[in-house]
């Protein structure tokens, strides 16, 4: 048997979404690992927002056949469970802890899951080493991901059950929605600026008979 047959009978390490069912299904999280500090931030996140209240959610929102997620599919799972993130740029220790849990990407690389906060101390969960610590809050500059509860069954949404699902995803992307259309907007002003200077010649000239008068002029002239 040659190298290749033997690479291809041996077992191939389980995708992302079955780590995180065998970990939800066994109950243990905690001892959960991988080398991608978004992917290690998804499981504690989870935990301080309540595990218990989407068990079944959260396996169902992970995306399919993928070895790690980043920072989009991160926000992506969030959503899908009925959770928004905000981008707000402020240091560590600024945001205050009616805003726990959050997330936190440093711009030197720490990727932190923030839990809670006593005064000033926080208590954290650190992707990058991949355990729990607890420290007075330093002043780190980075984004801070503010998590918003939006779904209906969590018991905090303000907004109403009835409310169509269309509606929360303009919602979601209204900022990326304006954005487009004023690239769209300007667009159309710079594609429409050929065809009106064209107008304004044929109007200026033609309608004025000036071509015919300066037919004329070179006629007298020849």
């Amino acid at each position: 048997m040659n190298r290749q047959d033997q690479d291809n009978q041996s077992p191939r390490p389980p995708v992302l979404t079955e780590q995180i069912k065998d970990a939800l299904r066994g109950n243990r999280l905690g001892s959960f690992r991988c080398d991608s500090p978004f992917t290690a931030c998804l499981l504690p996140l989870v935990e301080a927002l309540g595990r218990q209240q989407f068990g079944r959610e959260l396996v169902e929102a992970l995306p399919h056949f993928v070895d790690e997620i980043d920072l989009v599919e991160l926000r992506n799972i969030l959503v899908v469970l009925g959770y928004e993130t905000t981008p707000s740029r402020t240091p560590l220790e600024q945001i205050r802890p009616e805003l726990y849990p959050a997330i936190f990407v440093g711009d030197q690389g720490e990727v932190l899951v923030l839990i809670e906060r006593s005064g000033d101390d926080i208590r954290y969960f650190d992707a990058v080493a991949g355990c729990h610590k607890e420290q007075r809050a330093q002043s780190i500059k980075g984004i801070a991901y503010l998590i918003t509860d939006t779904h209906q069954t969590h018991g905090s949404s303000p907004k109403s059950p009835d409310e169509p699902w269309f509606t929360r995803l303009m919602r979601r992307f209204q900022g990326l929605l304006w954005h487009l259309f004023a690239m769209s907007f300007l667009i159309n002003i710079i594609a429409l600026a050929v065809p009106l200077f064209i107008m304004m010649v044929y109007d200026k000239v033609i309608g004025a008979g000036s071509i015919a008068n300066r037919h004329g002029e070179r006629s007298e002239g020849g």
